[in-house]
């Protein structure tokens, strides 16, 4: 992700950007790819969560619920908890995410600041900020 509020798919065989992706309308903080080889997710400034599809070039989902900006998301690499997306950011807030739902499964204030890195341990079964 950018501060220019896009992100970039490149080939890295040939060292070449191949696709911008930008609908964000402040700067994107992170970005995490998905099972799916033509899927990941980004987040910004902006309190969005956008999930993207590379072969139709622009966002197919659009999560929303952040009271302030997003800076780090991650998804589980797990195949029991293959759908659940982490964003965390500003306000010391973390969430869990649905994938397959598309919506929020949980909150977590447990952080007296922000939160600027996030993770799941190898089975899924754990977040680490």
């Amino acid at each position: 992700g950018s501060w220019d509020n896009s992100s970039i798919l490149w080939d890295v065989e040939v060292s070449k950007g191949i696709q911008r992706m930008a609908a964000h309308t402040d700067r994107v903080m992170s970005v995490a790819n998905c099972f799916d080889p033509n899927v990941c997710v980004s987040v910004s400034w902006d309190k969005m969560v956008c999930i993207w599809d590379f072969r139709v070039s622009r966002p197919v989902h659009i999560l929303s619920g952040h009271s302030s900006r997003i800076l780090t998301c991650s998804l589980s690499y797990s195949n029991v908890y293959e759908s659940v997306l982490m964003t965390g950011g500003e306000a010391s807030e973390l969430k869990l995410w649905d994938l397959r739902r598309l919506q929020e499964r949980s909150l977590y204030e447990y952080h007296q600041d922000t939160v600027v890195a996030s993770t799941f341990t190898s089975t899924g079964e754990y977040a680490v900020t």
